[in-house]
């Protein structure tokens, strides 16, 4: 867990990522909104924190602020692996 790097939310709302988990992102790529429930205007956008691949994403359609909505394993950890 020390290598992982959470990609929090700071609303709460309708949860609606546009990523899985298992997928390659890049540094401050939106990865995920949170949308108001009663307009479905988005709220928030979710970048992602550095670049690597999306080893947990948050599963339910309701999400709370201060939510870590992505664990994401940095690319550095499989850079790491390979020497």
């Amino acid at each position: 867990r020390d290598q992982l790097v959470p990609a929090l939310t700071a609303a709460s709302g309708i949860f609606e990522p546009s990523v899985g988990d298992d997928a390659w992102v890049t540094r401050d790529q939106p990865i995920a909104r949170v949308m108001v429930p009663f307009d479905a205007s988005v709220r928030e956008e979710v970048l992602s924190p550095c670049s690597g691949k999306v080893f947990f994403m948050h599963a339910d359609p309701l999400i709370y602020a201060d939510t870590i909505a992505f664990w994401i394993v940095p690319n550095e950890v499989f850079v790491d692996r390979k020497t």
